[in-house]
């Protein structure tokens, strides 16, 4: 009998939404369309995509990575083994991100404006397009843009100028132009925010579509926004190896940085056994002094 009952009085309230409801099925539809169409376009001129750069690192570990040789392991005042935790911190360290930032000069980004025509209404990154790369004399002390970005133009050689002009580097850049202000290229500038130097960009395989301009950041103030986009972690407790993972709207930036970033990370893990070597042998000695 009470089964009866929950069903009817199921029954009932089903009937009773959609009465409520069927009247207005074509404002529901009309939102459903309306949804849809700003998601296309929303996906269409406003999302940037972004994509996925993969390293992988091997790591020694005193449990599950290569053994030392015995005879360095007997010498071996400190222990020197890699865990994969511990290097799981350091290669997502702030330290090692801004060193990257420094050596692909991060800190002055230049970005293309947004170029209507051609459907793009946000501003893109100039990492491959910008015929120049800015290069600051102390990074640490920039006076940052912060929101507005500044405007840059490029001046190029004629084919009679850079003839006429050629000093060893074959430039085709003759100069940029900020504030109505010329900068001539390869040479220490000063300007409001600090001694800048204009230099060709290595990494162009690209020609810019619209205005130029840039930003200037203390490295500092980058690595954050940097590390929100890196995944470093292990595949599982006993790996030997760390899995690194970089989320970036330009491919080659990104890969560019997972380059540097591991760079760093073994120039870091020489140095630092360099010390710890230079400790052992200085123990050594101090103690066939005493003996």
């Amino acid at each position: 009998m009470q089964a009866n009952l929950n069903s009817k009085s199921e029954k009932n309230i089903g009937s009773l939404i959609i009465n409520w409801y069927l009247p207005y099925w074509p404002l529901f539809l009309i939102l459903i369309v309306v949804g849809l169409a700003g998601a296309w376009a929303y996906l269409k001129f406003y999302a940037v995509p972004v994509y996925e750069s993969n390293a992988t690192v091997m790591v020694k570990d005193e449990k599950k990575g290569v053994d030392e040789s015995g005879s360095m392991e007997a010498l071996q005042i400190y222990p020197t083994k890699n865990i994969a935790e511990n290097e799981i911190e350091v290669l997502h360290s702030r330290k090692l991100m801004e060193q990257v930032i420094e050596q692909l000069l991060l800190y002055a980004p230049i970005y293309e404006a947004p170029d209507f025509s051609l459907g793009k209404f946000n501003q893109t990154s100039a990492y491959i397009s910008s015929p120049v790369s800015i290069v600051a004399k102390n990074p640490d002390e920039l006076t940052e843009t912060g929101d507005t970005d500044i405007a840059i133009a490029v001046n190029y050689y004629s084919p009679k100028e850079q003839q006429e002009a050629w000093n060893g580097y074959h430039d085709k850049v003759k100069e940029v132009v900020i504030e109505n202000r010329k900068y001539p290229l390869r040479m220490w500038c000063k300007t409001r925010w600090g001694d800048l130097k204009f230099i060709p960009n290595e990494k162009q395989s690209a020609t810019p579509v619209g205005p130029l301009f840039f930003a200037l950041n203390r490295p500092k103030d980058v690595a954050p926004g940097l590390l929100l986009n890196l995944v470093v972690n292990s595949p599982n407790k006993l790996s030997t190896t760390i899995d690194v993972t970089l989320r970036d709207e330009i491919p080659k930036r990104g890969e560019d940085i997972l380059n540097k970033l591991l760079i760093a990370y073994n120039r870091q893990s020489i140095d630092e056994k360099q010390g710890m070597a230079a400790n052992t042998l200085e123990f050594i000695e101090v103690r066939l002094v005493k003996v």
